[in-house]
């Protein structure tokens, strides 16, 4: 795990709390392994798919498309048609 400061934040909760995972998968029939990579959230817990490259999970992390934020009455009516077409 590193804690990687220049990350940009969770697209999800906002948090700086983002760091970069790598995880060693052994091959039992090769006695061999490769290393994954990813990014997570260590405040909501989402993690990104996992690359065999470091730098391109860094990349897509960091070139993400940017989402404009829904605001208040929005959100408030896609809850209400959510509700009322799906949970009824």
């Amino acid at each position: 795990m590193e804690n990687s400061s220049n990350l940009k934040p969770c697209p999800f909760c906002g948090s700086n709390k983002v760091f970069l995972k790598s995880d060693y998968t052994r091959i039992v029939q090769t006695d061999g392994g490769y290393t994954v990579y990813s990014i997570q959230c260590s405040n909501c817990d989402i993690e990104t798919s996992r690359y065999m490259n470091r730098n391109q999970v860094i990349s897509k992390w960091q070139n993400r498309p940017k989402r404009e934020r829904i605001d208040d009455d929005t959100l408030s009516s896609l809850k209400s048609l959510i509700h009322i077409f799906f949970l009824k």
